[in-house]
């Protein structure tokens, strides 16, 4: 069967520490805007981590096929509100994912990225210099968010900085076409709070991991 798993991790370069029944090739596909193969050097790197462009259709043709779909529920509005001080993970409205799960009786499996932020110095475009609708309508239209970020040596490849990939339990959903909304609801609640447990149980151990966790 397939997995539908939900990554917490803005900055994306979790998906290289995954564990390697996870990474196994064949096995799991990693979705993600098609703007980040905009990136010279990047580019290569995501597709060498197995990348593809999300959608739903590319979604759906991995799970009828029997294969994990690995996404960032957040997505570009998510990008647009990371903070220096605290992790913002934008899921309360989207319910998109859960949903596409439910369609093809796929477990959500939890999943967090400790210590990402350690990875990459980072410029948000925004007030007072630009309007924050503004940016959030270009990061919609462009499919990624405006920011000038730099890792290792000032280049576009991350900082060596300790990170840790937590799994959680997957969550087990029902096999159903047209789901009705409260039941996506209720297994999008369900993802959330195991969100929120691994995150409190794990936030300390690593090294200059943010400590405040904020879901909207």
């Amino acid at each position: 069967r397939g997995d539908m798993v939900g990554f917490n991790s803005s900055e994306g370069s979790g998906v290289a520490v995954l564990p390697d029944e996870l990474r196994k090739p064949g096995r799991l596909v990693g979705m993600c805007s098609d703007a980040v193969f905009w990136v010279p050097i990047q580019r290569h790197l995501w597709a060498w981590l197995g990348l593809e462009p999300i959608s739903r259709s590319n979604m759906a043709r991995n799970l009828k096929a029997k294969k994990s779909v690995l996404m960032v529920p957040g997505g570009v509005q998510e990008v647009t509100m990371m903070s220096k001080d605290e992790e913002i993970l934008f899921l309360k409205k989207r319910h998109g994912f859960v949903k596409l799960a439910i369609q093809h009786g796929a477990p959500i499996i939890p999943c967090f990225a400790f210590g990402q932020h350690n990875l990459w110095n980072f410029l948000h475009f925004g007030p007072p210099l630009f309007p924050e609708s503004l940016v959030k309508a270009a990061a919609r239209a462009l499919g990624c968010n405006p920011i000038i970020f730099w890792g290792q040596w000032g280049g576009p490849w991350p900082k060596q900085s300790p990170m840790q990939v937590v799994i959680g339990k997957p969550i087990i959903v029902p096999h159903v076409e047209d789901p009705e909304k409260a039941l996506i609801q209720k297994h999008l609640d369900q993802y959330i709070e195991a969100i929120e447990q691994i995150f409190e149980k794990h936030k300390y151990k690593v090294p200059g991991q943010l400590q405040k966790l904020k879901i909207v």
